[in-house]
């Protein structure tokens, strides 16, 4: 009768060793599933966040690349007001030369009655 009731001890055991390891296995697994979803979510966040980053670079470089096109553009600008103006001044010296061209002949007759006055001598062109 003893060995009976340690046989049905050793049973009671084993059939509660078993369902704690049935228990420890439903366990293990249903973290394994919870820690695979939540590694699933980070991944997924780390993907968004690296997606939004690109976007926000992408936009950054066309800000750049609109803001440098911009600085071309006005520099393209000052060049060509800076050689118009130089143009201007250039025409404006050339129309002073041939103003001063056409002067040159009435200052020296003016120059050269001038002359005879003072000196008496007679105006020879």
């Amino acid at each position: 009768q003893v060995e009976e009731e340690e046989e049905e001890e050793e049973e009671e055991e084993e059939k509660k060793e078993e369902e704690e390891e049935k228990i420890n296995d439903k366990a293990a697994k249903s973290l394994a599933k919870f820690l695979k979803s939540e590694k699933k979510k980070i991944d997924e966040n780390m993907y968004n966040r690296n997606l939004r980053q690109i976007k926000k670079n992408e936009r950054m470089d066309k800000k750049r690349q609109k803001q440098q096109m911009i600085e071309e553009e006005r520099k393209k600008a000052q060049e060509l007001k800076e050689e118009e103006e130089e143009t201007e001044a250039h025409e404006f010296r050339l129309q002073e030369l041939k103003r001063y061209r056409k002067l040159i002949p009435k200052l020296r007759l003016e120059f050269s009655s001038h002359k005879s006055k003072l000196t008496g001598e007679p105006q020879w062109f």
